[in-house]
């Protein structure tokens, strides 16, 4: 379907046939983004997830990372991943009211670790608060509270002293730019002090005549994996843990698979394999609460035809993916019954749900998305393994209805947990 916002089409895929076709098939043809004047503004176009197809960042970006977060590459970074879930697990026995605050600080340190060879110990450390404090302030560039500049062009001319949304990109952008560069700063040093790093920014530098990066593409395509595998991952760490408690019965099938395959020891890297009802549980959080409901947009390259409709070039595209049997249940059984978690005897166009639909689809797949899942899955397993997940009036039976807008809580502004760990 289409929607027309002021003199705009958005186009909204709503089956996965279309997806399939337009997004995978056709990747090339809807590899850009729309236009996002905010973050250009903030980052000077330098943010490569959010670039257009055309741009010189998406291209370099792209090619530089693949290598360095390919399937076989990331298991360079098991142990990193070790120690930071087992911190992880620590913290939370130890200051179970933070435990909002340790997953942030735990992926967030895994991302410091691998992009900036630089661990985040704690999570009130200077690194930390800095952290919480840009993306609180970078997640404002895309909420209400910044100006629809992208669909009406004329805000963009009016002057800053009437323009607050002008003096919030400027404040987000000194923001960015002095932790991208603070992280990125203490490897050069590093490395002038002839200290070998094995980090992503490290690795750059010793490429960067090779691939002809100026210094400061290296601290922005290193500071937007920071922004992504911190956050992102954080959020989906904390919507499993409020399915859980909203799901007794799953939190319970899913504590007993764990201890079937793993006993009294900690979860490993392998045991993932052995686990088709934790593995169906991610899936689950991805689809039920994912960090972002329609992905970031694609955009047409150019004018495109698709089943005799002419799609204009940068028309935005959106993906819906919320097109499975019992959609607004947290039911992670939809994964045992199909792969994909749909059913047969859907219509037309309505199967082929890829479960990896949360970090987009052709061209713009996440490139992170195996170094993401590596974390990701130890986290999972070792949380099952160690806690029991209950609502601060345990024992009384958690509701059988979702109230989102209730309780849902706020991952920037919420410091106090209403859950208790067992």
């Amino acid at each position: 379907m289409t929607i027309k916002v002021t003199n705009g089409t958005i186009v909204v895929v709503s089956d996965m046939r279309t997806v399939k076709e337009l997004l995978d098939d056709r990747s090339a043809e809807f590899a850009s983004r729309p236009a996002f004047s905010g973050m250009d503004a903030v980052t000077g176009g330098r943010y490569f997830v959010t670039a257009p197809a055309e741009s010189h960042y998406w291209k370099i970006s792209r090619k530089v990372i693949q290598p360095l977060v390919s399937p076989q590459a990331v298991q360079k970074y098991h142990p990193l991943a070790d120690m930071e879930t087992t911190q992880l697990l620590y913290d939370i026995l130890h200051k179970p009211e933070a435990f909002y605050d340790h997953i942030t600080r735990s992926t967030l340190s895994f991302i410091t670790s691998v992009v900036f060879g630089q661990r985040t110990p704690k999570h009130d450390s200077p690194i930390a608060l800095s952290f919480r404090e840009y993306i609180e302030q970078f997640s404002r560039v895309f909420s209400p509270e910044s100006a629809p500049v992208d669909f009406i062009p004329a805000l963009m001319y009016v002057p800053e002293r009437w323009a607050p949304w002008k003096k919030m990109w400027k404040e987000t952008q000194a923001m960015q730019h002095a932790l991208y560069f603070k992280l990125f700063g203490e490897v050069e040093k590093r490395k002038r002090a002839g200290m070998n790093d094995e980090c992503f920014v490290a690795n750059m530098l010793e490429r960067q005549e090779e691939l002809a990066l100026e210094r400061d593409t290296i601290a922005y395509i290193c500071g937007v994996l920071l922004d992504g595998g911190a956050e992102t991952t954080a959020s989906f760490l904390q919507n499993l843990i409020l399915c859980l408690v909203k799901s007794p019965a799953v939190l319970k099938k899913a504590q007993m698979e764990v201890d079937s395959v793993v006993g009294d020891r900690l979860p490993d890297f392998n045991d993932i394999k052995s686990m088709p009802y934790v593995q169906a549980v991610i899936k689950e959080t991805h689809r039920f609460l994912p960090t972002a409901p329609t992905a970031i947009p694609h955009a047409s390259v150019d004018d495109s035809e698709y089943r005799g409709y002419i799609i204009p070039k940068k028309t935005p595209v959106l993906i819906n993916v919320y097109l499975y049997e019992r959609p607004e249940d947290f039911w992670p059984e939809r994964y045992l019954l199909a792969p994909d978690g749909t059913i047969s005897g859907l219509p037309d166009g309505m199967g082929y749900a890829r479960t990896t639909l949360s970090f987009g689809s052709g061209k713009r797949l996440c490139p992170g998305m195996y170094l993401a899942n590596t974390n990701t899955n130890l986290a999972v397993m070792r949380l099952l393994w160690a806690f029991d997940f209950a609502s601060i009036d345990f024992p009384a039976p958690s509701t059988p209805k979702w109230d989102i807008e209730n309780e849902f809580i706020d991952r920037y502004l919420s410091r106090e947990s209403d859950l208790s760990f067992l």
